[in-house]
């Protein structure tokens, strides 16, 4: 089985890669929480979920149409 120059450094790279932003994200979170303490650190947290969810709502329904006619325009071809 040939997986290429570099097929098998890939996937650990990206997991090692992904493993290490997850840990500089709970470092960070532990850092802002010492600044400014559990609760507006949690409020923060809480916020930005918030905030998330409603842009990714208002994009997502932003690009439904569009989504729509690709899938209309390929179905007929």
């Amino acid at each position: 089985m040939n997986l290429g120059k570099h097929g098998a450094l890939r996937p650990r790279f990206l997991r090692i890669f992904l493993w290490s932003l997850l840990l500089a994200e709970i470092l960070l979170l532990v850092q802002v929480s010492s600044l400014i303490g559990i609760v507006p650190t949690m409020e923060l947290l809480l916020l930005t979920a918030i905030a998330g969810g409603w842009l990714l709502r208002r994009q997502g329904v932003g690009c439904a149409p569009t989504v729509q006619r690709t899938l209309g325009t390929r179905r007929a071809s």
